[in-house]
């Protein structure tokens, strides 16, 4: 993987309004890597061929804990990458051990057991779909219900913080959002987590 060039270019390239390739970026995949400057945080080496994408992923000397307490390049003003615990900066052998003690949640028994769970949740969303008559919005009562209703019940919140749960997921992905509010909604949601870890400790 050559890095020979100095040039720094803006990134994105294009603003992404479906999911086709801008030529720009198959014109990358033959120059090979560039280096980027996002909105936020240290320009960074972009990589778009096969065989760098590899490396990149695969080498120990790209590894993620580098991050920690850096200006990570960006889209938002936020940063997450002063938290060591966060799972998005651990490398092997560390994020290997905490993602083993995640996957006993997703494991296929634990799958099988919560099918009859998940199958309600999917009927109700069916059935408040249809119910809500011509036009209705697929998104609102299915695409977005059925996946949040299953993730709250796996992490143990409960039906009566489910909307507010759900808005702090809407205000944290808001494109819209402030900064302050993403500040503030993260806190909220860490703190509302550490709530639930406590308590079954105690339990």
């Amino acid at each position: 993987m050559a890095t020979e060039t100095a040039t720094i270019i803006s990134y994105p390239l294009v603003d992404h309004i479906d999911m086709s390739m801008d030529e720009a970026y198959r014109q990358l995949q033959q120059q090979g890597p560039v280096k980027v400057q996002m909105e936020y945080g240290e320009p960074a080496w972009l990589v778009t061929r096969y065989d760098d994408c590899r490396l990149v992923y695969s080498d120990k000397r790209f590894g993620k804990a580098y991050g920690v307490g850096r200006e990570t390049p960006r889209r938002i003003a936020i940063r997450i990458a002063d938290d060591p615990n966060n799972l998005a900066y651990k490398d092997p052998p560390d994020h290997t051990r905490v993602r083993r003690l995640a996957l006993a949640a997703f494991s296929a028994p634990q799958a099988q057991r919560m099918r009859g769970g998940v199958q309600s949740i999917v009927d109700e969303a069916l059935d408040n779909f249809e119910a809500a008559g011509q036009p209705s919005d697929w998104e609102a009562h299915v695409a977005w219900n059925v996946p949040l209703h299953v993730i709250s019940g796996v992490l143990g919140v409960t039906g009566e913080d489910i909307p507010m749960f759900r808005g702090w997921v809407d205000d944290m992905t808001n494109p819209t959002s402030t900064t302050e509010r993403k500040v503030e909604v993260r806190e909220s949601l860490l703190g509302y987590i550490a709530g639930l870890i406590a308590e079954r400790r105690e339990r």
